[in-house]
């Protein structure tokens, strides 16, 4: 009867010790993973600002003999837009103002009644009519 008894509390002892190892493991992992976990983001939590004052964005596309460079600055609730269009020797400068709202993704911009959407993501704002991508600076 007594080495039942022996029996089993070395067998308890043994239960308990690889129980507390187990759990002990799994607590330390736990640990590990916490930070990793905690500390992720995702890249698209950096386009997803409340506002774009302040913000600058510029286009350079070129195809061939062709060359577009644009740049659109972004204040409280306005916008400024600069650049040129080149074929050759031929030139084109142009600038201009207006208004915008932004909910993100989405930009809607308003310039002497013409309306441009343009969305963002991964830090390039891509307008929808004309495809022109403008990555943010």
């Amino acid at each position: 009867m007594l080495n039942n008894k022996l029996y089993i509390c070395r067998n308890f002892n043994t239960i308990n010790y690889n129980y507390n190892f187990t759990t002990m493991k799994k607590l330390l992992l736990l640990l590990l993973l916490l930070p990793l976990i905690v500390g992720s983001c995702s890249k698209d939590d950096d386009d997803k600002n409340d506002s774009l004052e302040g913000t600058t964005w510029e286009a350079n596309e070129v195809d061939g003999e062709y060359t577009y460079k644009s740049t659109i600055k972004f204040q409280k609730s306005t916008f400024n837009y600069s650049g040129y269009e080149a074929l050759v020797d031929k030139k084109l400068e142009f600038s201009g103002s207006g208004t915008y709202t932004y909910d993100h993704p989405n930009v809607v911009m308003v310039e002497d009644g013409e309306t441009i959407v343009a969305t963002i993501a991964n830090n390039k704002l891509t307008a929808s009519e004309d495809g022109i991508v403008y990555i943010k600076k």
